[in-house]
């Protein structure tokens, strides 16, 4: 009796390994690779500077790194008005291969950057496991950066002009 529990229970543990692979087809081991280095530059074409000809700042992309669904980024912000600025959002959309206009920006409030002067902004982020809410999003395949506010020290604002609901696509 011994031998046939301990078969069956060899044969259920075996099968549920078979199932669980199927379950979840991206297994353990493609959630580790992403959690790789992500050190190598990126894909051409992966990281794009929103050419924003109104915009009293300017944005440059400088040096870029990416691995599976993680990025380094530094983007340098330069004020080309004549007046200081006091504040600042810059905004990022990530399109991954399965999840579409992921956003996240970084600001400051207070502060000053002068005429002519830059600041270096780092964007480092994605999801480490490859997942977001049980979901595979799988590799990163576009990073949109563009300014999307700027306050000055005499109290005006500039904001970007707000795009269409649901989409990080432009218009042809």
């Amino acid at each position: 009796m011994k031998l046939c529990v301990s078969a069956v229970l060899s044969l259920s543990l075996s099968f549920g390994a078979v199932h669980n692979r199927f379950a979840f087809p991206h297994s353990l081991s493609q959630g580790a690779s992403q959690e790789r280095s992500y050190d190598e530059p990126c894909p051409a074409g992966t990281m794009i500077v929103e050419e924003q000809t109104e915009s009293p700042a300017l944005l440059t992309l400088g040096e870029a790194t990416c691995g599976g669904s993680m990025s380094k980024v530094k983007v340098t912000l330069k004020n080309l008005s004549e007046k200081p600025i006091r504040g600042y959002d810059v905004a990022n959309i990530q399109d991954y291969e399965n999840k579409k206009g992921v956003r996240s920006s970084q600001g400051v409030s207070g502060g000053e950057l002068q005429p002519d002067q830059s600041v270096i902004l780092k964007f480092d982020g994605g999801f480490p496991t490859g997942y977001s809410y049980g979901n595979w999003v799988g590799a990163l395949k576009r990073s949109i950066f563009k300014v999307s506010k700027i306050e000055f020290t005499d109290g005006s604002t500039w904001q970007a002009k707000a795009e269409a609901k649901g989409t990080t696509e432009k218009p042809q």
